[in-house]
């Protein structure tokens, strides 16, 4: 069966690496063949970006526990595949605006350290401008927008005020644990850690088998406690 863009989410939610990256395999086996559909592109682009947030996560978080799938990603060389299953639906569907989101997204995997802020860092905010060129009301795009408020230093146009303006709004309108999670992340830079406590319970809630979040979730407790 075809996967879904949904079924690709809830991989995602679950951080089910081997099963994603099979599905995306799968997708790969049938191109060109009367089983491919005609998302298959934006759904592979997408396996590939969340795999690839994954593996950031524990690279930055926690090297030690990365599970072997992700260990074995060339991260540069599988966004790479990705911004060109990306282009590639984009020249084939050029008013569809998430497609942009996905490609300014896999980009922003490729930055690291102020180098690659100065390198990667525009491109990745071209193509999230494009999206919302497409489609200003793409929620998932004004997210990456917001996302890039808060990991961007004020240089480069990071803003946590701002972020947090952005994901307050999307919350009303976007109930998924990663809006939840970057709202607890926001506030607990902002050292409001009441509400941060509060989203963090909330993205437990809707991805109890998130390990991004339960990390997000802890290191909020370990600083009330610390407080109290």
């Amino acid at each position: 069966m075809p996967l879904t863009a949904a079924q690709a989410l809830a991989c995602f939610a679950r951080f089910d690496d081997a099963s994603l990256l099979n599905a995306l395999k799968a997708i790969e086996a049938r191109a060109g063949t009367d089983e491919a559909t005609p998302l298959d592109d934006y759904v592979a682009a997408q396996g590939r970006l969340d795999l690839l947030t994954m593996r950031r996560f524990y690279e930055k978080q926690l090297p030690d526990e990365m599970p072997a799938v992700l260990k074995d990603i060339d991260p540069d060389a599988f966004a790479e595949q990705g911004i060109a299953l990306a282009k590639a639906f984009a020249r084939s569907h050029p008013g569809h605006s998430d497609i942009e989101r996905v490609r300014g997204e896999l980009i922003s995997t490729q930055i690291r350290g102020m180098m690659g802020g100065m390198t990667k860092g525009p491109d990745a905010k071209e193509a999230i401008e494009k999206s919302l060129e497409l489609d200003p009301d793409n929620a998932w795009a004004q997210f990456s927008q917001a996302r890039m408020h808060y990991h961007n230093p004020a240089f480069a146009g990071g803003d946590k005020d701002k972020a947090l303006a952005e994901l307050r709004t999307l919350a009303e309108s976007i109930h998924h644990f990663r809006v939840s999670m970057y709202l607890a992340m926001t506030y607990q830079a902002k050292e409001m850690l009441p509400q941060a406590r509060f989203w963090a319970l909330k993205a437990q809630r809707a991805a109890p088998d998130n390990p991004e979040v339960k990390h997000v979730a802890e290191g909020i407790a370990r600083a009330l406690d610390e407080q109290s």
